[in-house]
């Protein structure tokens, strides 16, 4: 997306519908439809979840749906007169049942173009390499996978959080092991119960936002608002011992948020010096990474966040804050409209200013997923 038209119409004193010729050439055919076949029109159960551009080309992009289904596409021919409700299979470019259930979302891999992270209800952890067709299986969680983080730069480490609780850190180099008919790598560190603060705590809260803010520091978010964003350390040679936890970001009245609300997604900015985190509080909260500040510097108003599966991401190229919603729209903010407090915000104000300039209509349903391509073009 061009950061120069996005300022066009950064001035709007309140959230505007973007008329459909201001994105004309830039966005697809309404109520396009891409299956895999015609039997999914049909039975309406076309239902991808997640999507990510390929860090190859902005011309490439991943789709996955509820039933583990992996598919590429080639949004260059979105240009062509395409009938509405049509299958548009011809889009496709490759395609694999990667899961058993639902691909919980998609994350590149730094410095390889044609690798790719995947994770899912099925409890696996996947990366797979476009070019060769070739597989890499990580096994260690018990229940559903829910999001994931690459260390900055490294196409070795990454960190997983699942629905159980915990947090398993992974390393591509490490040997392979034989468990049963699968063979894959098991976790080099792990944490198993991340945010149970007591043994009288019946249910651990699931990790359900995971992000790397430096080579060594990892950002976790759970269901539980109360308990805040926990910052732990991989240096430590055991997640387990509360001295692994070097920091916990605050959120506004903290230990007062009603059962279920907790974080949906967690990014950073293009310079990895803010932190965002959405919540089903209806709320963004940002943060500044790797700094002693445990208060949020920013608080951004004007989306309706209920499912888990709703994610936010920001521009690679401009500072504009893209998130998803219930609301069946997608909400951009522009960053440079709105003012921060260094020291951390104590006032949780929802004004004009900490509204997204943009409401993206169109969608049928709500919209869980959000993505830009490398060149956010």
């Amino acid at each position: 997306m061009d950061s120069r038209l996005l300022r066009q119409w950064s001035c709007r004193p309140a959230i505007r519908h973007v008329p459909d010729l201001f994105f004309l050439d830039r966005s697809s055919i309404d109520n396009l439809k891409i299956a895999v076949d015609s039997r999914q029109i049909y039975e309406n159960t076309v239902s991808w979840v997640t999507s990510r551009f390929s860090s190859a080309s902005d011309d490439l992009l991943f789709l996955a749906d509820d039933f583990g289904q992996l598919v590429l596409i080639d949004i260059s021919q979105f240009d062509k007169p395409l009938p509405p409700n049509s299958i548009c299979s011809h889009l496709i470019r490759a395609k694999v049942q990667a899961h058993s259930a639902a691909v919980i979302d998609i994350v590149n891999v730094p410095g390889r173009p044609n690798e790719i992270l995947t994770f899912s209800g099925d409890t696996q952890v996947k990366i797979w390499d476009v070019s060769t067709g070739q597989m890499q299986l990580f096994f260690g969680h018990q229940r559903t996978v829910k999001c994931g983080s690459f260390i900055p730069d490294s196409p070795f480490v990454f960190v997983t959080g699942s629905k159980a609780g915990d947090v398993q850190v992974w390393d591509r180099r490490v040997v392979e092991v034989q468990k049963k008919n699968l063979k894959g790598r098991r976790s080099v560190l792990s944490c198993d119960k991340a945010f149970k603060e007591s043994n009288n705590q019946p249910n651990c809260p699931a990790v359900t936002g995971i992000a790397c803010t430096s080579e060594v520091t990892v950002v976790a978010g759970s269901a539980n608002l109360n308990c805040g964003l926990k910052v732990f350390d991989l240096r430590k040679p055991n997640l387990n011992k509360p001295s692994a936890w070097i920091s916990t970001y605050k959120m506004p009245n903290m230990h007062k948020a009603r059962e279920g609300v907790g974080i949906t997604s967690l990014c950073l900015d293009r310079h990895s010096a803010s932190l965002f985190a959405s919540a089903r509080s209806h709320r963004i909260y940002e943060f500044a990474a790797n700094s002693s500040i445990q208060d949020p510097v920013r608080i951004l108003h004007g989306v309706h966040i209920v499912d888990y599966c709703s994610q936010i991401t920001c521009s690679p190229v401009s500072d504009h804050l893209i998130s998803g919603s219930d609301s069946k729209s997608a909400y951009i903010w522009d960053l440079q409209k709105i003012p921060r407090n260094p020291e951390g915000l104590t006032v949780d104000v929802d004004s004009v200013e900490t509204q997204p300039i943009f409401a993206l209509h169109g969608h049928t349903s709500k919209v869980p997923s959000v993505a830009c391509s490398q060149n956010a073009t």
